[in-house]
């Protein structure tokens, strides 16, 4: 009898084992990169935009793991500009980029550059310092559906006319578990 009480004993630990592990398991990880583009032309010294981005339509990694993400966490954000038409002196004195929910709620700060020459940024990609508050928050919007975000773009500068596109570059870690139910 505490033979049979040993093995049951034994055989029991071992399926709560394996199930608190199941998890982990099935796990899978893949690199996700995504690129948004702002377009500035304005002659206002300030500039301001808000742009809501549906990954899960503009990603196939997204799309296909969308409903079993356990963990988006972002790893590196860069930018650069695309083309550039001022002067070799125009300068951005603040670009700030938030992350919100996709109704502009809940902002919070990933990006805040200042002093940036807009020339030597052209076709020259550069790695942001990012707040780890504002790229908590994307990847917390990415790992539930709709998968949607809004980037909150301010710029303030020295010299307009502003022409301008600046490309923002995420590159992140997903986490899916590939048994997890929608």
């Amino acid at each position: 009898m505490k033979k049979f009480l040993l093995i049951s004993a034994f055989a029991l630990s071992g399926i709560v084992f394996f199930h608190s592990c199941e998890d982990d398991l099935f796990d899978i990880t893949k690199n996700v990169v995504f690129e948004n583009e702002f377009v500035v032309s304005t002659s206002n010294i300030n500039f301001a935009e808000v742009q809501v981005v549906d990954l899960a339509s503009q990603n196939d990694i997204i799309a296909e793991y969308g409903s079993k993400i356990k963990n988006f966490e972002v790893q590196k954000v860069r930018y650069w500009l695309k083309s550039h038409n001022g002067s070799t002196t125009q300068k951005v004195n603040r670009i700030l980029i938030q992350v919100s929910n996709p109704d502009q709620t809940d902002p919070q700060t990933m990006v805040q550059l200042d002093n940036i020459n807009l020339s030597q940024l052209v076709a020259n990609p550069q790695v942001f310092d990012y707040n780890k508050k504002g790229a908590d928050k994307l990847g917390k919007l990415i790992s539930k559906k709709p998968h949607q975000f809004a980037y909150l773009i301010a710029t303030s500068g020295n010299e307009t006319p502003y022409d301008f596109v600046l490309v923002v570059e995420v590159t992140a870690k997903l986490t899916a578990n590939v048994l997890k139910k929608n």
